[in-house]
């Protein structure tokens, strides 16, 4: 996935529908890594 900027990716993380299957996640998913990259167009 990926998001045009911190607030986006913030604002997802939030999202009560998101939140909801957080027990889910982590019964299904077992590593998440996240990779902050800054564009050379910024």
């Amino acid at each position: 996935m990926k998001f045009p900027d911190s607030a986006a990716f913030e604002a997802y993380r939030a999202d009560p529908a998101l939140l909801t299957l957080a027990d889910l996640r982590d019964a299904c998913i077992a590593r998440t890594e996240i990779a902050i990259q800054r564009s050379a167009l910024n």
